[in-house]
């Protein structure tokens, strides 16, 4: 009698411990989970961070390191960093190599100096001390020549002017001069036939038979087409090779080399024809049109670099066509630059990538101006139109 009884708890006693502990436990995931994310993204950070300290390493390094002198870009006509060693027919070597190298720290490196270089010397703000260094080397200044035992130097007279090409450089100002002679030099040495080659080398790697399946591959390849694309583009896009015919004799030059990889015919022997520079930047946009569309890919970047290449061809071509009297057919250009524009807006891009007026806005220019169907100024009727 003097022992008390338990107290025994009812359903609604039940029901609320168990509420209770159910709250206990999702609070507790609640919390793991909250401190799982912050370490995942204090992890992301310190990576980033890392990374960053590394670049920032790596530039100071080569900011005090000596520029490389802008002649040392004709070891890319070498044949130790040729794609492929013999000279048969290169796009059915390439399909029949199983394992094709592009790239590498060297090529890199030089393909990066000539980006620069010749974006100095064809961009109408061209840097004051670059043309400075660039005049010593033509005018083969001695104190420069003590400094430096250049091997890629190459001597060419032009005391007495007799072919096309002299006679035609003879009457370009000084400035002008200094930028033909530099990309006679890159002509002469297979510069510029060694760009095509490398965008081949990685049509295929991305597109054909030797498709790299390895995402960090992929990524190289990725990196290297976009620095050939910008020196395309700045090539092309140079307005300093159509609007004389000093520039003419070197556009065509350089497409014979840019769009079919010919490494012998530099003789300027015969004047500028406009058809058969159509011809080649017609080649040269198919060329490009296949690295950047032969394969899916996500990356914005690249792709825009593309699509600026394939606009600065087409515009190109215009200014062909506004110095001839009689117009050359630009081999449907304006419509393959619309469906790849359109192709890429309607592809689904991943979340973190950033859309704006430079990609988006780029694209969509691109199938408006140059759509063949009229797009209706009414909004209903333009969603319409194909």
């Amino acid at each position: 009698d003097d022992v008390e009884p338990e107290l025994a708890l009812g359903p609604a006693e039940n029901a609320l411990s168990s509420n209770g502990n159910k709250e206990v436990n999702a609070a507790a995931k609640k919390q793991a989970s909250k401190r799982a994310k912050q370490k995942e993204k204090s992890k992301h950070k310190r990576i980033k961070a890392e990374a960053k300290h590394k670049e920032l390493l790596c530039s100071r390094t080569m900011a005090a390191l000596r520029p490389l002198d802008p002649q040392v870009c004709v070891a890319l006509g070498f044949g130790e960093l040729s794609i492929l060693s013999n000279e048969e027919n290169l796009s059915q070597q390439l399909s029949q190599v199983k394992c094709i190298q592009v790239g590498g720290p060297v090529t890199t490196l030089l393909l990066s100096l000539l980006e620069n270089t010749l974006s100095n010397l064809l961009a109408d703000n061209r840097v004051a001390s670059f043309k400075a260094r660039i005049g010593k080397i033509q005018n083969n200044d001695s104190s420069l020549e003590e400094e430096s035992d250049n091997p890629y130097k190459v001597e060419r007279s032009t005391d007495n002017p007799t072919s096309i090409f002299e006679l035609s450089l003879a009457s370009c100002d000084s400035s002008s001069r200094k930028c033909f002679d530099m990309l006679d030099l890159y002509l002469r040495c297979g510069v510029f036939a060694s760009l095509f080659e490398h965008l081949a080398a990685i049509t295929e790697l991305r597109c054909g038979a030797n498709r790299q399946a390895n995402a960090e591959e992929e990524s190289d390849l990725l990196r290297i087409a976009r620095v050939i694309l910008s020196c395309v583009r700045t090539l092309i896009g140079s307005t300093q090779l159509t609007r004389s015919r000093t520039g003419k004799l070197f556009l065509s030059s350089i497409l014979s080399q840019l769009a079919e990889g010919d490494r012998n015919d530099h003789s300027f022997s015969k004047p500028p024809c406009s058809e058969k520079i159509k011809k080649m930047l017609s080649n040269l946009f198919d060329l490009v049109q296949e690295v950047l569309v032969g394969a899916d890919t996500v990356d914005m970047d690249f792709v825009m670099d593309g699509i600026f290449c394939l606009d600065a061809i087409y515009k190109c071509s215009c200014r062909i066509d506004n110095s001839v009297t009689t117009a050359v057919e630009c081999d449907g250009i304006p419509k393959k630059l619309s469906d790849i524009s359109r192709r890429f807006l309607s592809q689904h891009w991943p979340e973190d990538t950033k859309l704006n007026t430079k990609n988006v806005g780029k694209l969509l220019t691109q199938v408006l101006e140059h759509s063949i169907s009229p797009i209706s100024s009414d909004i209903k009727a333009a969603m319409r139109t194909e």
